[in-house]
């Protein structure tokens, strides 16, 4: 049997640090609405993504140009300031060892929950990682590979840009095509909205997303990995 990391291998992309003191978008963002719907599942706790539109980080990266950090506070988002240069895959971090010495310099300004994760990209057949001319780039990071001591959060599928169209979208159709679609698939989502088998993320891409919105091609599947839970703030 050939194991799921010869099948699908993977490139470690970089290290964020998430929010995780801020539920009060899963009602809104799961509510069906006329012939759409945003989740596939019930009881999901957290819409989680590769996005930092959806699921934020603890830094101001960019996400969201316009707000004090006022308002950004009010909305649950991250104000500190991300160093001039993260790598070139930013808002991800080249190095996990700089990331974590950087967040204990800022703890004072950190006064909730959050998550130190690692993103990682499965290649495609469609690009591989030294044909891409754009983000994400090829980037060489620290360490170089993903431990597997990190524990899976799930899969996203999203574009190059990491807006995902798995969690952060609306699924559209008569009620009979939304209620396949959740028949189908909600058994294989968590309470994350992620996929949790990467052979399922590979047919979610296949047969549903690039389906629905071919435009945007090329899609990836991105992993999510749980390095580090901080909540003794």
């Amino acid at each position: 049997m050939v194991s799921p990391e010869l099948e699908f291998p993977e490139i470690l992309l970089g290290f964020d640090a998430r929010e995780m003191w801020y539920y009060h978008d899963v009602k809104t963002m799961g509510a069906q609405k006329n012939d759409s719907i945003g989740f596939l599942r019930d009881g999901v706790t957290k819409g989680l993504t590769v996005g930092s539109s959806i699921w934020p980080s603890v830094f101001n990266d960019g996400e969201y140009l316009g707000l004090e950090d006022r308002e950004r506070k009010l909305l649950g988002l991250g104000t500190i300031k991300l160093p001039e240069f993260i790598g070139r895959n930013r808002p991800l971090w080249n190095n996990l060892e700089y990331l974590e010495q950087y967040l204990k310099e800022k703890k004072d300004e950190i006064i909730k929950p959050y998550w130190i994760i690692a993103i990682t990209k499965n290649k495609t057949s469609e690009l591989t990682n030294s044909e891409l001319k754009e983000w994400p780039y090829p980037e060489i990071t620290v360490p170089p590979v993903r431990n597997n001591q990190w524990r899976c959060i799930g899969f996203d599928i999203a574009d190059r840009s990491m807006e995902s169209h798995l969690t952060g979208t609306s699924f559209s159709g008569n009620k009979n095509y939304i209620k396949s679609l959740c028949g189908r698939w909600g058994p294989c989502l968590n309470q994350y909205h992620l996929l949790e088998e990467i052979r399922e993320a590979y047919a979610f891409k296949n047969e549903v997303v690039e389906k629905l919105d071919p435009v945007n091609k090329p899609y990836f599947i991105y992993g999510i990995w749980l390095i580090k839970e901080i909540t003794d703030i």
